[in-house]
Formats: structure tokens, C-alpha cells, sequence
């Protein structure tokens, strides 16, 4: 669905098949992406005739409408994040690409591969739509092995959960919103991350963000869609050196971005849903690794957590966590009652009835159950 996750691909595939064949390997893969010269592209494919093209749905499709891309007979069709890609923003390119691929394959079948974190209904209604409703599902199983089973078996079997990389720790954070900047900013210090991601929801609130934390001497990137192809390379390649060591977005870098060094995701403004959760909280614990998912709330949003907890089901426990002599340190059934205690003794103190705006505004504990 986007072109810094087909680049990734493509950079990934070319090292593989190059190490077998003793090149580079790039002959063998091509992109097809949009943004790039399309007849560039064209020269490329008709040159190279590359095993493997890998490319974002709608300069795929242009290329196989121009006839410089023969479809017809590739004999798999692989659908990364297929979630994204069964999006309505996407439905004509994708009819195109599900309509024509592989309908002249050498062995008269055509695979179709649904690579994605997570498998929305939606998604599998498209897949049986494009001919293909027996899907069978592979999901993480003990160990290093896989579950398999028919479509309906696995989907009851497979939890949000099991998406979610193994050594991941979940955490939230109280602070009014008004408070989220000073606390995302002393969180990243704490947790002691090489490498963080920042997410917030709406992209014209990032380039903001990255600032704030650029002022708080801090070598922050952004990445939204708003910048163009150049400077969006730019700021992931920054990240990925380590010459930036945090890096703000939204969704649209969600999906696929792999960057073992990611120790931590921080989420400023929460995701909608335990899906979105979960493509955000995996670019971090990647290849093994530790990991830390820290949500910053507002005390109104901190319900949501336990809504977020429910859909994930597994063994996903979300910790409550406070800033202390520059720490994130769990907070304990004690250390709430005795924050209550010293709250009502300071409203009782300064005359403020419970209805009343509370005396804490620095992060804190004690937000869910209010």
C-alpha cells in the first residue's frame, strides 16, 4: 500500500535471490511504484524480464493496462498488508491486478498470498470474491512452527494477540492533555530506547510534534503524506542510520516498517481500534528483540485502555506507569490509594468539591476507574 514498504520489499528480495545467483539481485526484482519514472519502469521490465515485481496498486495496474507488465501469466499474486489494500481507496487497481494476474498461468492456478497482521472479514470477503474462498489461514503456533486450518477454523483460533511480537511490554500513562508533549518527552528519555516511533492520528499535527521534541534537543523526523517522495526517503533513511533516533507519523508508516532498532512505540494520540493497536505496537520487539509500547491518555480516555485489553485478549496486560527521579516505574495498588488520599486531603485543603477540576496536573496515577 505504500511505496516505502515496496522498497523495503524490493531491497529485501534483490539481497536474497542475489546472495543464490552471486549478484546484486537486482535484475531479478523490479519496482513499481508510483512517483517513479513510469517509463523508466517500462525500459526496466522489458530489459530485465524480472522474476518478482513488487509495486503499490495503482502503478502496478497502470502498467499492466499499457501492456508493459504481462500479468497474465505470473502464477502468484502476494497481497502485503491485504487489510490496507482491501480498503475502498484501493478497489480499482486491485480489481484490475485480481481480475488479470495469473489468468494464463503455466500451471493453470494462480496463489494468492494475504500477508498482513492482522485479517479483517472484509479482506476475506474480497479474497472469495476473486475466485479464492477456501483461504487457508498460517498463524504464529508454539515455538517457531505454524497453525494451519481452513479459514474458518483459524479465525476463531487466532487472536489479536498472537499478532503482537512475543517480548512486548504494554504501558500507559496518565497525563491532561495539555501535559502529553512534557510527558512523551521525558518518557523517551526514560525508557532508554536506541530507537522510538511516535504516532499521532492526524498528519497535519506531526510535523508539530517533531518539532517540539527537535526543541527539546532531540533528533526527531517526521514522515506523513504531505511530503514527497524524496524527503519522505529522506527521513527513513535518517531513522534507519540512527542520525534521527525517534521518528513521528501516523498510519500511513504503520504498515510494514521494519526497523530492528525500534525499541519503543509511543502512541501521543491513541489508535481507533485494538487493529490499529496492534499494526502500530509491532514495529517495535522485531527479530526477538525487547520491546515497549507506552500509550500517553488523557484521564477522560483512560476507559479505552481496558477496551483495548478485551480486544486483544491473549495475555496482554497493560501496566500503569508514572514518571519518578526520571523513570517509568509501575504503579501499585498502594501508590494509587496513597494518591487519592493526598488528593482529597489537598481538595479538602483548598475547599474544592469532588466535581471540581483535580490539583494534578503533571502525569500521574490513578486515571483508570475515574
Amino acid at each position: 500500500p505504500s511505496r516505502e514498504l515496496a522498497m523495503q520489499i524490493v531491497r529485501q528480495a534483490q539481497a536474497l535471490l542475489g546472495r543464490r545467483q552471486g549478484d546484486d539481485g537486482s535484475r531479478m526484482v523490479q519496482q513499481a511504484i508510483g512517483g517513479a519514472s513510469m517509463p523508466r519502469q517500462c525500459a526496466a521490465l522489458r530489459e530485465n524480464r524480472p522474476l518478482i515485481v513488487v509495486g503499490t496498486p495503482g502503478r502496478l495496474a497502470d502498467l499492466s493496462r499499457e501492456g508493459s507488465l504481462r500479468t497474465h501469466g505470473a502464477s502468484a499474486l502476494v497481497l502485503d498488508e491485504a487489510d490496507d489494500l482491501a480498503a475502498p481507496a484501493f478497489e480499482q487497481p486491485m480489481s484490475r491486478l485480481l481480475e488479470h494476474v495469473g489468468r494464463r498461468a503455466p500451471s493453470g492456478k494462480r496463489q494468492l498470498v494475504l500477508v498482513s497482521a492482522t485479517l479483517a472479514p472484509r479482506t476475506l470477503r474480497a479474497a472469495a470474491e476473486a475466485g479464492h474462498p477456501d483461504i487457508e489461514m498460517v498463524a504464529p503456533g508454539e515455538g517457531d512452527g505454524a497453525e494451519q486450518g481452513s479459514r474458518a477454523a483459524a479465525a476463531s483460533k487466532m487472536g489479536l494477540a498472537s499478532s503482537l511480537p512475543p517480548n512486548l511490554s504494554h504501558a500507559y500513562l496518565v497525563a491532561p492533555r495539555r501535559h502529553a508533549y512534557d510527558a512523551l518527552r521525558r518518557s523517551l528519555r526514560a525508557s532508554g530506547a536506541e530507537r522510538a516511533a511516535v504516532f499521532l492520528n492526524h498528519p497535519r499535527r506531526i510535523p508539530d510534534a517533531a518539532q517540539r521534541l527537535q526543541a527539546a534537543s532531540m533528533d526527531a523526523v517526521s514522515l506523513h503524506g504531505g511530503m514527497d517522495k524524496i524527503e519522505r526517503g529522506n527521513a527513513l533513511q535518517r531513522f534507519r542510520r540512527g542520525d534521527a533516533n525517534v521518528i513521528v507519523l501516523n498510519e500511513v508508516g504503520a504498515r510494514g516498517l521494519d526497523v530492528p532498532e525500534c525499541g519503543a512505540v509511543f502512541n501521543l494520540e491513541l489508535p481507533s481500534d485494538a487493529r490499529h493497536y496492534v499494526h502500530r505496537a509491532g514495529r517495535a520487539g522485531r527479530m526477538g528483540r525487547e520491546g515497549l509500547v507506552l500509550s500517553i491518555v488523557d484521564p477522560s480516555e483512560a476507559f479505552v485502555i481496558d477496551k483495548f485489553s478485551r480486544e486483544l485478549g491473549g495475555d496482554v496486560h497493560f501496566s500503569e506507569v508514572i514518571l519518578r527521579e526520571g523513570k517509568l516505574v509501575e504503579v501499585t495498588p498502594e501508590m494509587k490509594a496513597e494518591t487519592l488520599r493526598l488528593r482529597d486531603e489537598r481538595r479538602a485543603a483548598r475547599g474544592v468539591g469532588d466535581g471540581d477540576e483535580g490539583w494534578d496536573d503533571a502525569p500521574r496515577a490513578g486515571g483508570r476507574g475515574r
